[in-house]
């Protein structure tokens, strides 16, 4: 097999996993918004990268770090997928402030679900 085919496979793995994880995240948190961000977004991943995956949640209570427990207790990703966890006000702040995190997601990332139709 040779190297493109190799990374070509990988992404698709990564793709299915990230997706897998994206249902099981809409499962604890309700309607969301999950896209991949990041070097496998890119295309220009190694077999260290992790998977960067920003997850907008329409309702997110308590503060951050708080979803981010709640998220990693009920909902764990697999293992070398890098949760972004932002409620939806969060996001749409980070939308109008132009922050590097939306802009890559909205020119780079890859979609995985789009419940909130935030990336249509």
């Amino acid at each position: 097999m040779d190297v493109v085919e190799r990374r070509r496979l990988m992404r698709e793995e990564v793709l299915r996993t990230a997706r897998g994880f994206a249902e099981r995240v809409k499962a604890c948190f309700g309607k969301a918004s999950v896209v991949l961000i990041g070097s496998y977004a890119r295309g220009d991943f190694n077999e260290w990268s992790d998977v960067d995956l920003l997850i907008v949640v329409e309702k997110a209570l308590g503060n951050p770090l708080e979803r981010m427990d709640y998220l990693l207790e009920r909902c764990p990703p697999p293992s070398g997928v890098e949760p972004i966890l932002l409620s939806l006000a969060e996001f749409m702040r980070q939308k109008q402030l132009g922050s590097p995190l939306s802009k890559e997601a909205y020119s780079q990332g890859v979609v995985l679900v789009d419940e909130l139709g935030l990336f249509h």
